[in-house]
């Protein structure tokens, strides 16, 4: 395999950086060679940038080169990084837009169950419509994929991949288990007789358990009108026997 040493003017410096360490990892470039590679593969404003410090005796080594060039060119973006999560929307099929969502989210330390749950329902596609006395709705289509579904949500357990919720269905308060690694929505079938909803018991979803374990649900809920945070959804509800939590919202 041969790879290219990648060439820099300004842009995405920390993705820049990363593959030159990579090119120097693989081809095991000496130290001492490092800083003069990487400013034969700069171009435009980062190579008069570079002429300048070198003038200046500024870049001594490689590492020394790193940090400069990190703050000169690290934009607002990576300075604050609320600003490109904020501005994430979903372009492709929800399993891309959840891993890009994971990644900058990962990168935000401190960030509430709440906000991020906010940030990534405000990032889906094709979901916001008005009603006429003005509250904004959100329905979560759900994509055409395998529906799989993590033994934590199944027993309610908390990992860092889950994040709990208050909200209501009716007048009845709800734990909801939010779950990037499962696909679909599910509700606890307990809770079907006390929300009086109607199930449509045709449509029947076999789900794939982590551990390999093919279970079925019960029926499904339709459109079903939720609150979570002041906010109104309408979602698609299988039903099926949860532990520790009332409603399981894939992601």
């Amino acid at each position: 395999m041969k790879l290219e040493f990648p060439r820099f003017c300004g842009e995405e410096p920390a993705s820049w950086i990363y593959k030159a360490n990579q090119y120097f990892k693989y081809y095991r470039i000496p130290k001492h060679e490092k800083l003069m590679m990487a400013s034969f593969h700069m171009d435009g404003e980062a190579l008069v940038w570079f002429q300048e410090g070198e003038d200046a005796g500024v870049f001594g080594n490689w590492e020394a080169l790193v940090q400069a060039l990190l703050i000169r060119f690290r934009s607002t973006t990576y300075d604050d990084p609320m600003e490109p999560l904020t501005r994430l929307r979903q372009t492709s099929i929800v399993a891309m837009y959840k891993g890009e969502f994971k990644v900058l989210s990962n990168r935000i330390k401190g960030l509430s169950p709440t906000h991020k749950l906010s940030c990534f329902l405000s990032g889906l596609k094709d979901k916001l419509t008005e009603i006429e006395d003005g509250v904004t709705t959100a329905k979560v289509q759900e994509e055409e994929v395998e529906a799989e579904i993590t033994l934590y949500a199944l027993v309610g357990s908390p990992t860092p991949i889950t994040m709990r919720v208050k909200g209501k269905i009716k007048t009845i308060s709800l734990v909801i288990l939010v779950d990037s690694g499962s696909t679909h929505n599910f509700i606890d079938a307990s809770l079907i007789p006390g929300l009086q909803i109607p199930v449509d018991v045709s449509q029947i979803l076999e789900v794939k358990v982590a551990n390999g374990e093919i279970i079925k649900t019960q029926g499904l809920c339709k459109d079903v009108l939720m609150f979570i945070h002041g906010q109104i959804f309408f979602v698609q509800l299988h039903v099926l026997s949860l532990g520790g939590c009332d409603l399981l919202m894939g992601t």
